[in-house]
């Protein structure tokens, strides 16, 4: 069976329904390889065009360190979610699961530019506060509820699976991360600091 081209209208309005939080998205969903890599090619772009700027300001030591860090991130959520899809028997779901994460991940920034301007003008009004800390704090959330629905909806789970299979990604991928971080901060020249005597 081919599976369907979804119209890019029709692609937006299920990106759009899934950051509702409606599962009626997934229907919009192309679950294929091809899907699944046109998904995957504006965020890999955008991490190609932030390593480039990086590179520009900080240097090409710090900018391709960066870089290839949110490959791994980009690239390794999919490989670790497959390899839990698997083994919790729902390999058959996973294109459709990755290929709606990666275009959800799309929407995140444009909802957090969006939540920062509107903490920002109730901050001019009410007087006082953090808007931006308080921007983050609220997309950090809402991006865990989003990712734990994705799973849960995406892949068939149910609600408490759903929220162990994204406990188990997350961790995989933190523990994965948390090499390559740690080699590049055992590598960094660490600043000598001179011995108090008393």
């Amino acid at each position: 069976m081919t599976p369907r081209r979804v119209a890019p209208d029709r692609l937006i309005g299920g990106i759009a329904r899934l950051v509702a939080l409606n599962p009626a998205g997934f229907d919009a969903i192309e679950a294929s390889v091809s899907g699944f890599l046109a998904s995957l090619a504006p965020l890999l772009a955008f991490a190609l065009v932030g390593s480039g700027a990086e590179i520009a300001m900080l240097g090409w030591r710090q900018g391709v360190g960066d870089g290839l860090q949110m490959l791994c991130v980009l690239l390794g959520q999919p490989v670790v979610s497959h390899f839990y899809a698997k083994l919790w028997g729902r390999e058959a779901y996973w294109l459709r699961y990755a290929t709606a994460m990666n275009w959800c991940q799309l929407a995140l920034p444009m909802l957090g530019l969006l939540v920062l301007l509107l903490t920002t003008l109730a901050d001019v009004n009410a007087g006082g506060g953090e808007p931006l800390a308080f921007a983050v704090v609220l997309v950090l959330g809402y991006s865990v509820v989003l990712n734990w629905f994705l799973a849960w909806r995406g892949l068939a789970l149910g609600p408490w699976r759903g929220l162990g299979f994204l406990l188990a990604v997350t961790l995989t991928l933190a523990l994965m991360l948390s090499i390559p971080v740690g080699l590049r901060l055992a590598a960094m020249p660490h600043a000598t600091t001179p011995s108090l005597s008393l």
